[in-house]
């Protein structure tokens, strides 16, 4: 048993953490998630499928851990589900491409979306998951097609420099 954790951390830690960052909003909570998730993966270990990924399994006990600590009135900034299944998408399609350099660019991407606001995250996800229009999102949002392309704009601005800096080492 203590294989298969080990094995799961070493492979598995950088992209559960990054989700759970993206979850929790706080990088401490995120960590403790992270772990959490990872002791219920080892207790669950004879339901995971090793013909499938692990990514897809480990994630849905971090969200599904997240999701009962919300219902415990524990502080978490847990988005909302189109936001979840956007980020479950993103993460499928990084871990789909081959090669090792999807996992250093998929923690700077949610670590940088965890830094947005939620306003910035939700206009993101509404754009590139639900794939509204900018009239749509700013119905949605309540605001005006302007500021809808303002907050687009300058989202999108902050979370590439953002991606770029950390790839390089910042932050």
């Amino acid at each position: 048993m203590t294989g298969f954790l080990d094995n799961l951390v070493r492979e598995q830690y950088a992209m559960v953490l990054s989700f759970c960052t993206m979850l929790m909003g706080d990088r401490g909570e995120a960590e403790d998630l992270a772990q959490e998730a990872f002791l219920v993966a080892c207790r669950r270990a004879e339901e995971f499928d090793a013909s499938r990924p692990a990514g897809p399994w480990l994630r849905g006990i971090a969200r599904n851990l997240a999701r009962n600590a919300a219902r415990r009135a524990r502080p978490v900034a847990l988005v909302g589900d189109a936001t979840l299944e956007w980020l479950e998408e993103i993460h499928q399609r990084i871990e789909s491409r081959p090669g090792d350099q999807w996992a250093d660019k998929l923690e700077a991407l949610d670590a940088c979306l965890a830094e947005l606001d939620e306003a910035d995250r939700s206009a993101l996800a509404l754009l590139y998951h639900e794939r509204c229009s900018y009239e749509e999102i700013g119905a949605r949002l309540k605001t005006s097609l302007a500021n809808v392309k303002k907050r687009l704009y300058r989202a999108r601005r902050r979370l590439a420099d953002c991606v770029l800096d950390k790839l390089r080492g910042g932050r």
